[in-house]
């Protein structure tokens, strides 16, 4: 099974902590409040995010990206 590696100078995965300093663009809305419950004392899950640029690799390189785009679209 191949892959395609992905060559970056950005973080691929942020604790919580690290998730709240950065914003919804890099960790993606759910990271990212989910990271301000953290921050506020909401008790959640010991963890953290990957980078929404992360994701969107998953998607081009499993082809996923037009299947996700017409979920997307359905529910418009």
């Amino acid at each position: 099974m191949g892959g395609t590696i992905m060559r970056t100078n950005q973080a691929f995965f942020f604790s919580w902590p690290e998730a709240f300093l950065t914003d919804t663009e890099t960790v993606g809305g759910k990271g990212w409040n989910l990271a301000r419950l953290d921050r506020y004392g909401f008790g959640i899950p010991r963890g953290g995010v990957l980078s929404a640029a992360v994701y969107v690799h998953f998607l081009e390189v499993n082809g996923l990206k037009p299947f996700m785009q017409s979920l997307h679209n359905r529910s418009q």
